[in-house]
């Protein structure tokens, strides 16, 4: 698998989402309706192991164990508001995201969340489709890491994450 934030730096890469404008609005519809069927393909793949609930799934240890039991991966309905993936679609997106983290073992956190993306892009042969995923996964989760929450306000940032050069304050690899 290719990686490219070898070295790291969490603050810089939530600052680039601070800086950055949302540029959703500038998407093509034919790239979101693209984004939406590759993501419907991908849930169709997974969905007899999906167990939508209205618990908390923010445990990693604890869903890893129930997903080793049960083979089953619990997908949590509450604050399903996104503007990138609207209703069902973001809890479809949750499910193949969170299958990633369980099926080679994951864990939340910003390492984890690379790993995830790494192998969401290497299934994915769209370079702005790569760049969506980069903005939704890898620069809110260090926005979640730098402020302690995610923004108010979700961003999509089109971004050539290959090409950025960060000084190294965490190595990942």
């Amino acid at each position: 698998m290719k990686t490219f934030l070898k070295n790291y730096d969490v603050n810089q890469l939530a600052n680039i989402y601070l800086r950055y404008k949302d540029q959703f609005n500038i998407l093509p519809d034919n790239l979101i309706e693209k984004l939406h069927i590759m993501l419907m393909e991908q849930f169709e793949l997974i969905a007899d192991k999906i167990l939508f609930t209205n618990e908390s799934c923010d445990d990693y240890e604890e869903n890893k164990e129930f997903y080793k039991k049960t083979g089953m991966i619990k997908v949590n309905r509450l604050n399903n508001n996104s503007i990138l993936f609207p209703g069902e679609l973001n809890l479809y997106f949750r499910a193949w995201h969170d299958d990633i983290h369980y099926y080679y073992n994951l864990p939340f956190g910003f390492d984890g969340e690379l790993q995830t993306f790494y192998h969401h892009v290497s299934l994915i042969s769209d370079e702005q489709i790569k760049q969506i995923l980069f903005s939704e996964i890898v620069l809110q989760t260090a926005y979640y890491e730098k402020f302690g929450k995610f923004p108010d306000k979700q961003k999509v940032i089109l971004i050539n994450y290959e090409k950025l050069e960060l000084p190294s304050t965490i190595n990942c690899m």
